[in-house]
């Protein structure tokens, strides 16, 4: 009897030295994970049908941080395709220069994805994804606020290589925190979670935003006529968008037009000079006794 439990607890010790796999720790705060020695004196019947995975709610949310990463991944990735006249414009860049700032994402993205996978390896998901989650959203803001092409592409540069952790850490995740019959289910929902990322940009950058700014466009028409018609010269509109403009460039400034939901400074003074011939017909009939 002795000798059995010697053998036991030698075993018990051997495999407590072992590696300990991403998603212990989780399981050993929830009391889920299962004795490292195991025999009928150590373990009871209930303790042997407790799942070997953490509550099914909170590995979705842990799986779904990651998930959002990868959706914003994805839309950082076709927001390019849906700006291309207003990223032309702003930079003044041709098709060729265009081309290769969208690439510039890729070429950090794919890059990265060999190191992703040891750094994975070496430091979990957790962190990885952190590190990754930062640099991302700093490259995003070096591209928002980019004043020429190489701030543009130094951000797309940062988002691609950030972002290119997301898909390798789902996996990791539905590895370690799902049971194994789930992991297509988790690897199809990873896919059509970045699908719903590049839909997401297609609709924001090229439907919803340049919608809303054919409507500002299109009050400012209707104003400047109403306008005249009270006895108001139009040509005045002009001269308060251009103090606007000086305000706004001193305070900051203000975002790219193709992240608005207004018009540019710059287009509505040039919209309203276009009107301003059929607003000044309007003007001088309503002077008239």
């Amino acid at each position: 009897m002795s000798a059995r439990k010697n053998s036991c607890n030698d075993s018990c010790n051997e495999f407590s030295e072992a590696p300990a796999y991403t998603g212990d720790i989780a399981l050993e705060a929830y009391g889920l994970r299962q004795p490292k020695c195991m025999n009928s004196e150590t373990v009871s019947e209930p303790a042997r049908s407790q799942p070997l995975h953490p509550p099914l709610s909170l590995a979705f949310f842990v799986w779904g941080l990651a998930a959002a990463l990868y959706f914003m991944a994805f839309f950082q990735r076709v927001t390019p395709a849906v700006i291309t006249r207003e990223l032309m414009a702003e930079f003044a860049i041709g098709a060729a220069a265009l081309g290769n700032l969208s690439a510039f994402y890729f070429y950090s993205y794919v890059g990265l994805q060999i190191p992703t996978g040891i750094l994975l390896d070496r430091w979990g998901a957790r962190r990885v994804l952190t590190l990754g989650a930062a640099v991302a959203a700093v490259g995003t803001v070096a591209f928002a606020l980019a004043t020429s092409y190489g701030h543009a592409g130094l951000g797309r540069l940062l988002v691609g290589g950030a972002v290119g952790v997301a898909f390798v850490a789902m996996l990791k995740i539905a590895a370690h925190w799902f049971a194994p019959s789930r992991f297509a289910m988790l690897s199809g929902l990873a896919l059509l979670t970045g699908m719903l990322g590049a839909i997401g940009a297609g609709a924001h950058y090229g439907v919803l935003l340049p919608f809303s700014r054919d409507h500002e466009s299109e009050a400012d028409k209707i104003g400047l006529r109403y306008m005249a018609r009270a006895g108001y010269d139009p040509a005045e509109a002009i001269a308060f968008w251009q103090r606007m403009s000086h305000v706004a460039g001193s305070g900051g400034g203000k975002p790219p037009e193709f992240m608005s939901t207004h018009p540019s400074d710059t287009t509505r003074i040039a919209q309203l000079r276009q009107l301003l011939p059929q607003a000044q017909a309007e003007y001088q009939r309503a002077a008239q006794p």
